[in-house]
C-alpha cells in the first residue's frame, strides 16, 4: 500500500515538472525568494514605530509630577499604546475608509 502511495507522489511530482507548470513553480520561487526582504522591512517599519512610539510617550505621556487628563497622557500613557497610536494612522485609517467606503 506504501509502494502505491509512492507512485502516486511520484506522478504528481512528475506532473508539477512538465512545461505547463514551469511559470507558477517561478512565481512560487520568486514569492519565496521575496520574503526574507518582506521579513527585513517588516522589522525595520516596527522598529521605527517603536522609536517614534519611544519618543511620543517621553514627550506627550502622563509625567510623575502633574497628573492631567489630556487626550494626549490619555493615548501615550505606555509603549504598547503608544505604538498601537503610531501605528494606526500609518495604515488602519486606511483600512477604514476602505471599509466604510464599500
Amino acid at each position: 500500500f506504501r509502494v502505491v502511495r509512492l507512485l502516486r507522489l511520484a506522478r504528481i511530482v512528475r506532473l508539477l515538472r512538465a512545461r505547463v507548470f514551469r511559470d507558477l513553480l517561478h512565481m512560487i520561487q520568486g514569492m519565496l525568494g521575496g520574503l526574507g526582504t518582506l521579513g527585513w522591512s517588516l522589522a525595520l517599519f516596527v522598529l521605527f514605530v517603536y522609536v517614534v512610539a519611544l519618543f511620543f510617550r517621553y514627550f506627550l505621556g502622563p509625567k510623575d509630577e502633574d497628573i492631567d487628563d489630556t487626550m494626549a497622557t490619555w493615548y501615550f500613557r505606555s509603549v504598547p499604546r503608544s505604538m498601537c497610536m503610531c501605528f494606526h494612522p500609518a495604515y488602519l485609517r486606511q483600512l477604514a475608509e476602505l471599509v466604510i467606503a464599500s
